[in-house]
C-alpha cells in the first residue's frame, strides 16, 4: 500500500497557482521596467541584517519584540550545547577514563559561556519563556543502544546548537561569531579524537561496556 502525502503546503509558505502567478509575475516586471526608465539598477540584499538596521526601519515595539525572540533562541541553544558538552564530558570521563578529553570538553563548555559573558546570559535568561515553548511538546527521540550512541546524539547536538548561535548572533555582536565559529571547529576535532578512542578500545572492554 503506498504512502500518503499531505499536499498541504508547509506552515508559513504558500503556494502560487498559475492564474496568481501570472499577476505577480506582471506587476514584478512593471515596476521593473519602470525602474529602468528612471536608470535604477536592481539589488538583492541579504535575508538578515544587523538588528541596528532593522531597528532604524521599524518601530519600537517591533523591535523590542524581535530582539525578544532572537534573545530566546540564543538563550535556547545556549543551554542545549552546554547540556551536550556536559553529557559527552561525562562519556570520555567515566566511560573512556580520558582526562585530556575531559579537560578539552570543560574548556570548550567555558569558551561559549566566556563568549556571552554574565550580562548577555542575564538579558537572555530574562526573556526565557519554558512554559510556552512549543519545542518542550516534540517527541524526545528515539532510544539510546549504547554509550557511543549517547555521545554521538550529544556532540550533533553541540554543534547544530553552535551553528544556530553563530547565525543569529550576527544580529546582536558579529565579534561573537568567529568565536563561536572556533568553538564549533573544535567539537569537530574532539569528534574526531573520540571516535579513534571507541574504536582503540580492547575488544573484551568494548563488549563490557556496549553490554552496561
Amino acid at each position: 500500500m503506498s504512502k500518503k502525502f499531505s499536499k498541504e503546503p508547509l506552515r508559513g509558505f504558500k503556494d502560487f497557482y498559475p492564474v496568481n502567478l501570472r499577476k505577480i509575475n506582471w506587476i514584478i516586471e512593471t515596476i521593473r521596467d519602470i525602474a529602468e526608465l528612471y536608470c535604477y539598477e536592481e539589488y538583492e540584499g541579504p535575508l538578515l541584517e544587523p538588528i541596528e538596521i532593522y531597528a532604524a526601519k521599524s518601530s519600537e515595539e517591533l523591535v523590542k519584540f524581535s530582539k525578544e525572540l532572537i534573545y530566546r533562541i540564543l538563550d535556547a541553544n545556549i543551554n542545549r550545547a552546554a547540556e551536550g558538552m556536559r553529557v559527552c564530558e561525562e562519556v570520555v570521563r567515566f566511560i573512556l577514563n580520558d582526562h585530556r578529553l575531559t579537560a578539552q570538553f570543560r574548556n570548550m563548555r567555558h569558551q561559549v559561556f566566556k563568549v556571552f559573558g554574565p550580562v548577555s546570559r542575564e538579558k537572555f535568561i530574562k526573556k526565557r519563556n519554558s512554559g510556552k515553548d512549543v519545542g518542550r511538546y516534540l517527541h524526545s527521540g528515539k532510544k539510546r543502544s549504547n554509550y557511543q550512541d549517547v555521545f554521538f546524539a550529544n556532540i550533533q547536538r553541540v554543534k547544530e546548537s553552535i551553528r544556530v548561535l553563530e547565525e543569529f548572533y550576527r544580529l546582536v555582536d558579529i565579534n561573537a561569531v568567529n568565536k563561536l565559529k572556533k568553538v564549533r571547529y573544535h567539537a569537530y576535532e574532539i569528534e574526531k579524537k573520540v571516535a579513534f578512542e571507541f574504536s582503540a578500545l580492547s575488544g573484551t572492554r568494548q563488549r563490557y561496556l556496549l553490554s552496561r
